[in-house]
This record gives C-alpha cells, sequence and structure tokens, in this order.
C-alpha cells in the first residue's frame, strides 16, 4: 500500500510539473493595415481574451527598445503595433522580435521596389498583347487569381483567415507569388532580364521564412511554460506552423488557435 502511495504521489507530481511546462503557441495570420474586420479593435479583443504572456511581433530588433519595447515613432505603423501599444496600457505581456535582421533594408529598398513594379508592367503588357507562351500564359492568368484570392483574405476576419481549411489557399497564393513567377520569367525571353531579381526576392522569402522560425524556436525556449502569441502575415502562417511541428509532435509546444480553450 505504501509502495502504490508513493508511485501515485510521483505520478501526480510529474502531471502536475508537466502542465506547469505547458508551452501555448498560438500563431495569430493578420493583415499589416488597417481593414474593415482586420484592424487595432479586433487585434486588442483578442489579446484581453488571451491574455498571453509573451507577444512575438513581425519584426526585427530595430523596432525595439534595449528592454523591448517599441521604440517612439513606431506604435502607429501597422496594426499589430496599434493593437500591442494598447494592450500594454492594461497589461505587461513581454514583447520580442522574431523576423530576420535588416529585413526593411530589403522589403524598403528604392531600387528593388520599382524593379518589382517595372517587371508586373512588362508582364501585363506582354499578356495583353499576346506575347507570352502557352505556359507563361496559363501562370499568368492563375498568378491574376491567386492575387484576387489575396485580396480577398485580406479583407476577411481574423476568424477566416486563421481556418485550417485556408491553409491550402494561403499556400497557393505563396505557390504563385514566388515560384509561378520564376518559371513566368524563365520562359519568357522578354523578360530574361529580371531573372537575377526574381531570385534574389524567393531566396530571401525562403531564408527570411527559415530565420522567423529558428528565432520563435529560441523564444520558446526562453519562455517555457508561458503563453505565446506569435502574429505575422497570414502570408507565413503555414511554414511557421510546418517549422514548429517537431516541438508540437514531441510534446515540447501545443500549437493552439486563438479561439481554442
Amino acid at each position: 500500500m505504501r509502495a502504490h502511495i508513493i508511485i501515485l504521489a510521483l505520478l501526480l507530481i510529474s502531471f502536475i510539473d508537466s502542465k506547469a511546462d505547458s508551452t501555448e503557441v498560438i500563431i495569430i495570420g493578420t493583415v499589416h493595415y488597417e481593414t474593415e474586420n482586420i484592424n487595432t479593435d479586433s487585434l486588442y479583443n483578442i489579446f484581453v481574451d488571451l491574455k498571453p504572456d509573451v507577444i512575438l511581433m513581425e519584426s526585427d530588433a530595430s523596432y525595439m527598445t534595449e528592454d523591448f519595447l517599441l521604440r517612439p515613432g513606431y506604435e502607429d505603423i501597422a496594426n499589430e503595433t496599434r493593437a500591442v501599444t494598447k494592450y500594454l496600457l492594461e497589461s505587461k505581456p513581454l514583447l520580442r522580435p522574431y523576423d530576420i535582421e535588416n529585413r526593411d533594408h530589403f522589403l524598403f529598398n528604392t531600387h528593388r521596389r520599382r524593379t518589382e513594379s517595372s517587371f508586373f508592367e512588362e508582364l501585363s503588357s506582354l499578356y495583353i498583347e499576346g506575347d507570352l507562351t502557352e505556359d507563361a500564359f496559363r501562370l499568368t492568368d492563375e498568378l491574376m487569381l491567386s492575387m484576387d484570392e489575396a485580396q480577398s483574405m485580406t479583407f476577411s476576419t481574423p476568424f477566416h483567415i486563421n481556418q485550417e481549411e485556408n491553409k491550402e489557399i494561403i499556400e497557393k497564393i505563396n505557390y504563385y507569388d514566388f515560384e509561378a513567377v520564376s518559371d513566368i520569367i524563365r520562359s519568357t525571353p522578354a523578360l530574361s532580364s529580371y531573372d537575377t531579381y526574381w531570385k534574389e526576392v524567393n531566396d530571401f522569402w525562403l531564408v527570411r521564412n527559415i530565420a522567423m522560425v529558428e528565432n520563435i524556436k529560441k523564444h520558446i525556449k526562453d519562455f517555457r511554460g508561458r503563453r505565446i502569441i506569435v502574429l505575422c502575415g497570414f502570408a507565413h502562417k503555414p511554414y511557421l506552423e510546418e517549422g514548429l511541428e517537431d516541438l508540437s509532435h514531441s510534446g515540447e509546444i501545443k500549437i493552439k488557435n486563438y479561439w481554442e480553450d
């Protein structure tokens, strides 16, 4: 009998410890600019319901002070920063950045953005004039359809965006935004001058997602046993979920939707 009591006590302690060490990771796909359905208040209300211990921001370290507060002037640049700023008035979750370092240098580079604009102008002209191969024409048609789907997703609700059945749609949008464009360029001699440019864009997208996952894993290790919200543009969500699958399968973390208990 005494041995049974000891075993039960050890099992109970083990159960309590495992619950205490349970790390919840809630990945919320969103959009960065305000729409009717996704705005400061919609994200703020999610924070109020979840009461997170940690919020991981889709930004690099330059957005934050040394003590991990948003730098003055950065509070109003996106839905996420506005919602976090509002929530910090009443609660004190820890903030951490998890994006690749110097990402804005690439994303907002003037030459890159001009090249992107020029590329789509030339692609549009070739499409209208019928100067694309059959495969390039088909891919361009599908690219335009995927852009419409992305626009529709952008104006939906956080609940809709984060539904499991929309994962395939987001993955398809990502495919046409990156790999399909590369195929269009390869099969269109008139666009060959954009090959190096688009490879840089595609490579940065892949490297960036890998860096995001690695940084999130570091934060998970630092904040074991906490409830962690990961805010991301919805295009990143499938990559982040896939990248964290190993920790989920091992039981190290529990990945949840924001509306789940």
